[in-house]
Parts: C-alpha cells; sequence; structure tokens
C-alpha cells in the first residue's frame, strides 16, 4: 500500500471514532504528544476517501497540536460503508486499552453492523438477534454473556453503579446484579399498588419468588469463577436478596 504524506489539517477523525471511544485523558493524550514528537509517526494513519481517518485520530490530534506540516496516510477502500466501520472499530478494539463502557459501545456496533448485513442477506425478513449478538461478542473478545451484563448496565444501571464500574470499583458481573435487584424491586413496588386482583398478585410473587432463588444459586455457584476481586460484592449482594426473598414470603 502506497504511503503519502498529507496535511493534518485536511484530515479529520470519522464519526464513528469519536462516538464509540472517544479522546483520550488528558494524561495519555499528552504522553502521546510527547511520543510523536521524540519518534514521529511510526505508523501511517489509515483514511478513506472522504479523508477520514479511520485508524489513528487519536495520533491525528498529537500531529495538529504539535503543529506538524505533514502526517504519513495510507488510503483504504472498502465494498461497503459497514465493512469501513468494521475495520474502525475492531483496529481499535486490538490497539487500545479500553474502558468497560467503551468495549460495550464497541460491541453494540458491532452487533448493529452484523444485524445490518445479516438483514441484506435475508430481504426484509429479521434475522435472529442471538447470531448478531454472538458475532459482535466474539469479534469484541467477550463472551456472550459477558455482553448481555454489559448491556444491563449500560441501557438499565443508573449512573452511579456505571461511574462505579468504569472507575474499577464494581465488576460488570456484580453491577448485573444490583441492576437486576433494582430491576426487580421496581416492578414489586408496581405489584403492590392498591386495586391488584389477588390471585394475580399471589401468582407474580410467586414468579418473583422464584427469580429470586435461580439468581442466588446462580451467585453461589459461580461467585468464585465470576467475580474475581469482586466476591464481597457478590457475597452481599446474596445476602440482600435472602432478606428479601424472607420479606416477600411473608408479605412485609
Amino acid at each position: 500500500m502506497k504511503i503519502v504524506d498529507r496535511n493534518p489539517a485536511t484530515l479529520t477523525p470519522h464519526p464513528l471514532s469519536d462516538e464509540v471511544f472517544g479522546p483520550l485523558p488528558d494524561d495519555e493524550m499528552a504522553d502521546l504528544v510527547e511520543d510523536v514528537c521524540r519518534r514521529g509517526i511510526q505508523d501511517p494513519l489509515k483514511v478513506d476517501g472522504q479523508m477520514r481517518v479511520l485508524c489513528g485520530s487519536q495520533r491525528l490530534r498529537a500531529c495538529i497540536t504539535l503543529a506538524m506540516k505533514t502526517v504519513p496516510t495510507i488510503l483504504l477502500t472498502f465494498d461497503s460503508e459497514q465493512d469501513l466501520e468494521e475495520h474502525l472499530i475492531r483496529d481499535n478494539l486490538h490497539r487500545r486499552h479500553l474502558t468497560p463502557r467503551q468495549k460495550y459501545k464497541a460491541c453494540r456496533q458491532l452487533e448493529r453492523i452484523e444485524s445490518d448485513r445479516a438483514k441484506q442477506r435475508q430481504g426484509r425478513r429479521q434475522p435472529a438477534a442471538g447470531s448478531a449478538r454472538s458475532h459482535a461478542s466474539k469479534e469484541a473478545g467477550l463472551s456472550t454473556a459477558t455482553y448481555e451484563r454489559m448491556k444491563a448496565v449500560y441501557e438499565r444501571g443508573d449512573s452511579k453503579i456505571q461511574a462505579d464500574v468504569d472507575a474499577g470499583r464494581l465488576s460488570i458481573s456484580a453491577a448485573a446484579v444490583k441492576v437486576r435487584d433494582k430491576t426487580s424491586m421496581a416492578s414489586l413496588r408496581a405489584m403492590r399498588l392498591p386495586g391488584d386482583d389477588p390471585k394475580a398478585h399471589a401468582l407474580r410473587m410467586a414468579r418473583l419468588k422464584r427469580e429470586g432463588k435461580r439468581l442466588i444459586k446462580y451467585l453461589d455457584l459461580h461467585t468464585a469463577a465470576e467475580y474475581g476481586n469482586h466476591q464481597t460484592d457478590a457475597k452481599d449482594l446474596t445476602v440482600q436478596w435472602a432478606s428479601k426473598l424472607q420479606s416477600w414470603a411473608t408479605g412485609s
């Protein structure tokens, strides 16, 4: 592939790069600027025909900060926008140390891309969601179960839970259980509204109790394997759920 020197001012990061991965933290960007100042650009930036940077957006920002006149680039072509976006995401997944939130966003985009491809292959018929999800998880280096936990945390979790995961104070597994805990309690409160039919109320309560028992069994069986350094979180959650089950059973 031919390397062409281009003016950094004529290049722009691809929007998907900023949407999924965002800028580097200030300290990491400062280190990158220092490295580029000392060694230059060792790996050419990858651009498309619209001069959007697919691989190297952070290095482009470093070059602009240093007011560099030219930067080495390689022009890439793709058969479709989906292929281009997949290349962009996969390149960043393999190059950068990503936060759980960034990994989730990348996996979500890969799932979208694979789902769109499946729709095109099958016409207007809706493809099975599981296959796209499995493909995306594999591409991102995640298990399908881990991706599902990430979806629970970043789509249904509150800001505090998400912040704790981002900061490494809470594992994805423990955070997903906390989200499930809050969701179940919200359902429980809704079921106790005045005017509920007693029989329907009893059936729904029984279902919630069964779900809670399954959750406790899961935590007891998987704490060591799934929770790593966050075993305390898992044990605390087990105790909390045991207390809730007792409350449901007595109607208190």
